[in-house]
Parts: C-alpha cells; structure tokens; sequence
C-alpha cells in the first residue's frame, strides 16, 4: 500500500562468523518449532521420495516442541523415521553451530491466501551459506535472490526437484550458499535494517531522502 514501508526480519552477523562446511552427507536443516503453516509436516514424504531415489540424506529440525514430535512420528510410521533427528529447544547461540552442519536450508510453507510472513529461518539459512529451498510466497523470492531455489507452494514434485538438484551438486550447494551468505551480511543485517527505518524516519521528518 503506499505510504506503508515494510521492514524484513534480520540476522545478527556475529552469530553466524563461519558459512557451513558442507560435508559430505547431505542433511537438510528445518529450523524453528514447526507449525501447521511451515509446512514442515511435507517432510517425511519428501525424505521418502529421496531415500527411494537412492539418495543419502538426512533431516535436522533444529527446535523442539508438539510440532516436531509430531513430524518425527509420522517419519517412523513411514518408515523413515531413522534418517530424521530434532535437536529439541535450544539458545539462539547455538543455531549457527547446527546449520554449519547442514546442506541445506528448507522453507517449505504450504499454500496461504495471505502470507505475511518475514521468514527469519530463510535469512538464517543464507547467513549460516546454507543455500536455501523456500515456497515462492510473499517476497520469499526477492529475498532469497540467488541464494536458493524457489518452488511453487502447492508443487510437492518441484520441491523434491529443487532438493535433488542441490544434493547432487555439491558446487551448486557451495555456490548459491555463497551468494546467499554475502545478500544476508549485506542486506539483512539488524543494523542494515535500523539504518533502512532511520533513513525512512528522516524522510517522513524532513522531506529529504
């Protein structure tokens, strides 16, 4: 709407001071305490598509809470269940050190008519250079840029597509992660985004940009 300015949720930098190792097992990192509009309940069949395509990889819900007791149980009733793993609630601190671990970051929100979000998960991911696999909802497409892959909501086949593409290429994993990882400690710093309000601030104050 005009006159509205709209300020996106931001990273601290000096929690994320090393991008990820990338290591050779392929983990997919979930980060936050899941709900039922993250979409992380697709999980499971996702996971199951992978392993039946003979590919090694794994999941980290990196949170607790009902949610992710929830979607580890519906892993096991697929049978699936021995390639997920939740670290349960930890401090902020720690969040770098688990996704310094992973592949890659997922933001696998669900269809939404009115989708408000400002996904701090997505700009976690891409300061920790986690490429990231995100729904193409709200401005999770201009935020992402070329640090990921964008997948229509609804489309279970491109989701799955996006995350083989990714775990076969280990360079392409490197490569979006680096570019995504650079966009974050650039644009989505905390104080990037006070700088942004302030800058916004004087201007409605003085008329001058």
């Amino acid at each position: 709407s005009e006159g509205v300015i709209v300020a996106h949720n931001g990273v601290d930098p000096t929690h994320f001071p090393d991008a990820a190792a990338h290591l050779s097992l392929p983990v997919i990192a979930f980060l936050g305490h899941p709900k039922p509009w993250h979409g992380a309940d697709r999980l499971p069949q996702l996971l199951t598509a992978l392993i039946r395509s003979d590919r090694n990889i794994r999941v980290k819900m990196i949170g607790g809470g009902e949610g992710a007791t929830s979607i580890l149980n519906a892993a096991h009733r697929i049978r699936v269940g021995f390639a997920f793993e939740s670290t349960g609630p930890i401090a902020v601190p720690e969040i770098a050190g688990h996704l310094q671990e992973a592949a890659i970051g997922i933001a696998p929100y669900p269809p939404t008519d009115f989708f408000y979000f400002s996904p701090l998960k997505v700009v976690e991911y891409m300061a920790a250079g986690l490429p990231v696999v995100a729904s193409d909802l709200g401005d999770i497409r201009a935020t992402v840029g070329e640090g990921g892959i964008v997948v229509d909501a609804s489309d279970d086949d491109g989701l799955r597509r996006a995350v083989t593409d990714l775990v076969d290429n280990p360079d392409l994993r490197r490569r979006l992660g680096s570019r995504g990882r650079a966009r974050a400690l650039s644009e989505f710093t905390w104080d990037r985004i006070a700088e942004r309000i302030e800058s916004e601030a004087a201007f409605l104050v003085t008329g001058r940009p």
